[in-house]
């Protein structure tokens, strides 16, 4: 709570916050896109699906069997799932979102959706991972920011899905790479505050956060 007063908190949006206004979790967005992917190829689904039953099995490795070239129809299809259910921003669906705001004034978030940028104050920046020009003065003392680091509906195909994209986020390929900039962004930014985590349950299997 102190914290919280003293603007040191950044709240950490996952897929479970934004799953109260019909959106899916992570499971259920992989099995989503994977029918797009395989709307013509039912046993390739169907083995898919088996694949993805398991629970040892990390969704997103599943996901890097999908064909560069045939990915487009995963991204057009972004838009249409993430769409929100409401026009009108004093919805009461619009609340809960709201009520973050009323937390901390630096969110980030993996999600897709606009429920957060719909919510927040028109001053507020929003930052998105590969918009470069976003990040230009980004760090300042309590300055109000969305930060979406795996893109948004409004440019879905830089929206981060596959494990290339995660690759191109956060990984080195060698011990003196230079930091991705949206990995190093992060890092400065959880190094003088404390991270509250919101409808997010990656840490098992998510290796890049």
């Amino acid at each position: 709570i102190s914290d919280l007063k003293n603007k040191k908190i950044i709240i950490w949006v996952g897929a479970g916050y934004s799953k109260r206004l019909g959106f899916p979790d992570w499971r259920e967005f992989v099995l989503r896109i994977a029918e797009k992917y395989y709307e013509n190829d039912s046993v390739g689904m169907k083995s898919f699906q088996v694949e993805a039953s398991k629970t040892e099995n990390d969704l997103l490795k599943l996901l890097g069997r999908f064909d560069k070239n045939k990915r487009k129809a995963v991204f057009d299809l972004l838009p249409e799932i993430f769409e929100l259910p409401y026009s009108d921003p004093n919805d009461f669906r619009a609340l809960p979102f709201k009520k973050l705001w009323r937390l901390s004034n630096q969110i980030i978030t993996t999600n897709y959706d606009l429920s957060l940028n719909e919510a927040k104050d028109l001053d507020c920046r929003t930052v998105v991972w590969n918009r470069k020009e976003d990040y230009k003065n980004f760090i300042e003392r309590n300055e109000k920011f969305l930060f979406k680091i795996h893109g948004t509906i409004k440019d879905p195909d830089n929206c981060i899905v596959f494990p290339d994209q995660y690759d191109e986020v956060y990984k080195k390929t060698e011990l003196d790479d230079p930091e991705k900039i949206t990995y190093y962004f992060l890092k400065h930014l959880v190094t003088d505050h404390k991270i509250l985590f919101v409808g997010y349950g990656g840490f098992k299997d998510d290796v890049y956060i």
